[in-house]
């Protein structure tokens, strides 16, 4: 049993590390991405290439995927993928990646606050230190001065919004679809939402891009690598960790991605400067999700489980 438990608890932090690099370096990605495309753009082609990467494995498992689920990929999917991927490009035009990377810090703290007001997980003082501390955090970024945000807070607080998305998405994933394999839910969220962004891209500028832009095809691999990767690979990876832990302790990946986000920045000092005032709006943030994770949050799924196995 103890066994058992400590492989399950590595398993978790390897996913975690995973999780972290991929996605702590997708803002760097996204803004390679807008070197020739305009940011829905570089949405759009991430979903759809990541479409593509995953159905050739999906398509295998639509018969095992009971019907009431199907009602819920296309939600899942506008929510915590469609949006949030217009959204972060949209806000890295008026901000650094590794101010995005920061922010996005905050979705655990969104994570457990829509799970405490919809979706019944319990309440604790520590959590509630925990969601103060990463707002606080929050709003220090976003004050953080003109060189980080370029002086523009609502693009700041756009990503804040895809943060908030993340939460709701990763609650509605843990509620309604826990039970279908984590390839299937990654597969059938994504693809609801590539036909509306197949569309788009054939009636964009798309084809002028390429004929005048030469910056088109590396920022289209970057884009590739972002939509395999960034987009593919990790949502398996994060839906799989969620079904095997609770949405606040696996949403606390993002607490790992602004180390992986500010060390592209670091790196990038011609286009990347993060002030001191975001540096400690960070920590801050890290250490609010400290409290959330502190003890393992019990979520009414996971308590149904128990009883199930007993």
């Amino acid at each position: 049993m103890t066994e058992n438990k400590e492989n399950s608890t590595l398993k978790i932090w390897g996913i975690l590390g995973i999780l972290a690099l991929i996605w702590g370096s997708s803002f760097i990605l996204m803004h390679k991405g807008l070197d020739a495309f305009n940011p829905y753009q570089v949405g759009c082609l991430r979903i759809v290439i990541a479409t593509l990467c995953m159905l050739p494995f999906g398509l295998s498992y639509v018969k095992t995927v009971p019907k009431h689920f199907w009602k819920y990929f296309p939600l899942v999917g506008i929510i915590g993928n469609g949006i949030p991927a217009m959204l972060f490009p949209l806000a890295e035009t008026h901000i650094n990646s590794a101010t995005a990377g920061i922010l996005n810090g905050l979705t655990p703290v969104f994570t457990l606050l829509i799970g405490l007001t919809f979706f019944g997980i319990s309440f604790t003082w520590s959590k509630l230190g925990g969601i103060l501390l990463g707002l606080t955090g929050g709003t220090l970024v976003i004050l953080g001065g003109s060189q980080g945000l370029e002086g523009s807070t609502f693009y700041a607080l756009i990503v804040v919004f895809a943060a908030m998305l993340y939460g709701l998405s990763v609650n509605l994933m843990k509620r309604y679809l826990n039970e279908a394999h984590p390839i299937a839910i990654a597969t059938f969220t994504i693809a609801s939402i590539s036909i509306p962004c197949l569309i788009y891209l054939i009636y964009s500028d798309l084809p002028q891009v390429f004929a005048t832009q030469e910056a088109a095809l590396p920022s289209l691999g970057f884009i590739a690598i972002l939509g395999a990767f960034g987009t593919a690979a990790s949502t398996v990876l994060f839906y799989h960790l969620v079904q095997i832990t609770d949405p606040v302790r696996s949403s606390s990946v993002t607490y790992l991605m602004p180390i992986v986000a500010c060390l592209w920045g670091f790196l990038r000092t011609d286009t990347e400067n993060i002030t001191m005032m975001q540096i400690g709006g960070m920590l801050v943030i890290l250490a609010g999700v400290y409290l959330l994770n502190k003890k393992k949050v019990e979520h009414p799924l996971d308590a149904v489980k128990v009883q199930k196995s007993e």
